[in-house]
């Protein structure tokens, strides 16, 4: 939720002085995890406090990666993948994304 958070925070920042024109998405970032992997303490670091807040971006689903860039709400955005698991799931994500029209 960290890279979510930093590139919601800085789009905002850009579009609000007008340097960039707003987003037509109704949603600019869509974040998924599978919760697998959580570094931090959830029971430490939940919505509710000031370092969850401030650093981790609020809106993540839980959902496998290949599973979420089949979304059709999806189809068109760029994909970025931040420190996927070992395994299998970034190239079975890159693979799913790259069989639709508009994403390449």
């Amino acid at each position: 939720g960290q890279w979510a958070k930093a590139l919601s925070s800085h789009h905002t920042k850009l579009s609000s002085s007008s340097s960039i024109p707003p987003s037509p998405l109704p949603q600019f970032i869509v974040a998924y995890d599978d919760m697998s992997q959580i570094p931090l303490n959830v029971q430490i670091y939940h919505q509710y406090t000031q370092p969850a807040q401030r650093y981790f971006f609020s809106n993540i689903q839980k959902m496998k990666g290949e599973d979420a860039v089949g979304l059709i709400k999806n189809r068109g955005r760029v994909l970025l993948l931040v420190y996927p698991p070992p395994g299998d799931m970034a190239l079975d994500a890159v693979k799913q994304y790259s069989k639709f029209e508009g994403n390449d």
